[in-house]
């Protein structure tokens, strides 16, 4: 069976993240504006980039990419049956985790928000001062004996 990661390539290519792909990168000399000095009337032409403003990237050489040995198929660009099952198992299950923490996380951050809803709706008691709230009985809340009102 093909391997999935690089179409039965053995290999896999990477953009270069320091130059997004293009090959180049700005000189360092004259930060792109191609005049090396302060004022552009009394300055002279980048001795580093000649003048470009930019300079081969000195990371992936100009090439904007990298290619490494595909770590899924080992470089052989084919997987067994058995195999390819597995890894597609172990994907969908690492898929499946990932969308349930992140719905468990927008569950949290909803209930933050209605939290912070409900204080704009009920705000800070005017006599102490602290932040009004429902009568909950995981938290321990306190009425305030004069405005009769819970508190956290």
């Amino acid at each position: 069976m093909d391997c999935p990661d690089c179409n039965a390539k053995g290999e896999i290519s990477r953009s270069c993240s320091h130059c997004r792909g293009t090959g180049w990168g700005e000189c360092p000399e004259c930060g792109g504006s191609v005049y090396s000095g302060g004022d552009v009337l009394d300055s002279m032409t980048c001795d580093s980039c000649r003048g470009a403003g930019r300079l081969v990237c000195d990371v992936c050489g100009g090439i904007g990419h990298f290619t490494e040995v595909c770590q899924t198929c080992g470089g052989g660009g084919h997987l067994s049956e058995e195999l390819l099952r597995q890894i597609m198992d172990d994907r969908s299950e690492a898929e499946r985790s990932e969308r349930e923490h992140l719905a468990q996380h927008h569950h949290q951050e909803e209930r933050k928000e209605k939290l912070l809803r409900q204080r704009k709706l009920w705000g800070d008691c005017l006599l102490c001062g602290k932040p009004l709230g429902f009568i909950d009985k995981l938290c321990h809340r306190v009425q305030h004996s004069q405005c009769k009102v819970f508190h956290e």
